[in-house]
């Protein structure tokens, strides 16, 4: 009886000339074997810096001895009942005896979500590796997927240059520089925060100067972030890769932003006053000209695990081991191959009325011919072997781990650590080499006494 062998793609070794891990595609005729175990990644390895208490036992480790105690024939059998339900839940290609049955791994290497960062690091993807580990070491946090509330920041690890090294990136930053910030969605948000600036300052009367500058600001990144970021350009996954090489900007953000925020700007424009005699006032008005002279440019982005509301499927992050990643086909359709998908895709006016969703994504439902153990949910969150050895099967360094998002949310509740947080670089000042110029609306004092 022969097992099914699925597609999938490898990371290669490092290599310098691409800058990053060549991405290979594995046929199905040298593809990855699904593997039944009935163990997936560990998540009980104690977190960074907690140490180990032996005077009294957990109520985990409790529950642990009373799971240990004999059981008596009749714990045994509804044991046996369960198992053999479940086996013919998950795996019905298997009891019907077809060729391609999924193979059993009884007796799995151990692989712990904490060596996710080993497996970069072996790679060559250290910042990759530095953010995995500074998740790890938090203290227990969610992000509420607000960009712009209070959160933890690291703005040490990754800097703008570096970022701008990899793939397509700085192609999005000067894209950023040449036309966003000119764009008319610019310009009104640039109308609205200038202008209430300057009607505070106008306010309280401190307009001496005619130049603003909002370095001394950038201390509070959040803060700055909210009160002068006005445009911002989208890089994704595959603007990070150099050609079909991943790199370590891959693992570390994937999809992110590069915003650019108010640096230097000057203030002109006729001012007068108004009189107005009959109430014995006037009120000094000015008719402001606005140039932007300068900006900050910085990354940012959330380091987190949250799946997008209502998704019934975690995101699939790759399968791992310790010596690196591998990403089945099926994974890869996870977010892709469901209802939703198909309908923004096929246009209406082809009538085909084709139904392909494959409970991969956020389907309710599966009615298509592709739902199989290997395509589904099920198939996807099963181990898989490589199989590079020309004899041996089930290698410890060819069996790689379906790792999710949800994944790092149950090692967050059980051990009340791993924290979210917001990557920042330091902010970059930068001259434009043409000026942002517009008008505002006039601004006045309040009337005093003539």
């Amino acid at each position: 009886m022969g097992s099914r062998k699925l597609p999938y793609f490898q990371l290669d070794a490092y290599s310098r000339g691409s800058g990053g891990n060549i991405l290979r595609f594995r046929r199905t005729e040298r593809g990855c074997v699904p593997l039944d175990s009935p163990s997936g990644v560990s998540l009980d390895r104690l977190p960074p810096g907690r140490e180990k208490k032996s005077s009294v036992p957990s109520s985990r480790e409790g529950q642990q001895k009373k799971q240990q105690a004999p059981m008596t024939k009749g714990q045994e059998k509804e044991l046996a009942d369960r198992s053999r339900k479940k086996s013919s839940e998950v795996l019905p290609e298997a009891v019907s005896g077809r060729e391609d049955s999924i193979e059993t791994c009884d007796k799995p290497p151990v692989f712990d979500l904490q060596d996710v960062p080993i497996a970069m690091e072996n790679i060559r993807w250290p910042v990759a590796a530095a953010l995995a580990r500074s998740w790890f070491g938090r203290e227990r946090h969610v992000y509420d997927d607000d960009s712009s509330s209070i959160q933890p920041i690291d703005d040490t690890t990754v800097t703008l240059d570096w970022v701008l090294g990899f793939g397509k990136v700085r192609q999005r930053y000067e894209e950023l520089l040449s036309k966003g910030i000119y764009s008319e969605n610019s310009l009104l948000v640039l109308r609205k925060k200038i202008s209430r600036y300057l009607r505070e300052a106008f306010a309280e009367k401190s307009m001496s100067a005619m130049s603003f500058n909002t370095g001394d600001q950038t201390k509070d990144l959040r803060q700055f972030a909210n009160d002068w970021q006005f445009q911002f350009v989208a890089v994704s996954t595959s603007d990070t890769a150099n050609g079909n090489a991943m790199s370590d900007l891959t693992g570390a953000l994937a999809n992110f932003n590069i915003y650019a925020a108010v640096g230097n700007f000057t203030v002109t424009g006729e001012r007068y006053h108004r009189y107005d005699n009959k109430g014995r006032t006037k009120t000094f008005c000015m008719d402001p000209i606005v140039e932007i002279t300068h900006v900050f440019v910085y990354v940012k982005d959330n380091y987190s695990f949250n799946d997008a509301d209502g998704k019934l499927k975690s995101q699939y992050l790759g399968h791992w081991n310790k010596t690196g990643v591998i990403v089945t086909v099926g994974g890869m359709f996870s977010d892709r191959v469901d209802g939703r998908y198909l309908a923004q895709v096929i246009p209406p006016t082809w009538n085909l009325h084709v139904d392909v969703q494959t409970d991969l994504g956020s389907a309710k439902q599966d009615r298509s011919g592709l739902h199989t153990p290997y395509l589904t949910d099920k198939g996807i969150e099963l181990l898989v072997d490589t199989r590079q050895g020309w004899i041996r099967r089930q290698r410890a360094k060819d069996i790689y781990f379906p790792v999710f998002n949800r994944t790092y949310n149950e090692w967050r509740e059980r051990h009340e650590q791993g924290g979210d947080f917001m990557v920042y670089s330091k902010p970059k000042y930068l001259k434009l080499k043409q000026a942002i110029r517009f008008k505002l609306e006039t601004l006045c004092c309040a009337p005093e006494p003539m």
